[in-house]
């Protein structure tokens, strides 16, 4: 079964986003010559984007079929997605800052959450002014 659409939308919308600082923070770490948080960025970046994607097809699979159950499946291998790249942040100090690893897996979620929070404000907004 395809994607609904509010997923893919939400899905290119946070791709933009997101990608759009990893593009600042490569240029950022080209010019004052840090690897440590390019690769750092790099991490949380590709686990990121899995953990959403992991996230995307736990929500539609929900929506096809009622059982919450496979629900729990997905919930524990985002957490294990999770763990990976800070443990590996932490394991290889020298080589990622664990900050901004943290900062790129969660970048994901968070450019989610604001922009359905705008859209929804505006949604209220333009309803209380008719």
């Amino acid at each position: 079964m395809k994607k609904p659409k509010n997923l893919l939308l939400m899905y290119k919308h946070s791709l933009k986003i997101v990608g759009g600082l990893l593009v600042m923070f490569g240029l950022i770490a080209l010019v004052t010559q840090k690897t440590w948080l390019f690769s750092s960025s790099v991490l949380g970046f590709a686990f990121g984007l899995v953990i959403f994607k992991n996230w995307i097809t736990s929500q539609q699979k929900i929506m096809e079929s009622a059982k919450t159950g496979t629900y729990f499946f997905y919930y524990v291998s985002r957490l294990i997605l999770f763990t990976i790249p800070l443990i590996t942040a932490l394991y290889f100090k020298s080589f990622f800052n664990v900050y901004i690893t943290l900062l790129f897996l969660l970048a994901f979620q968070w450019s989610m959450v604001l922009t359905e929070g705008l859209r929804n404000f505006a949604k209220v907004k333009n309803n209380h002014s008719e």
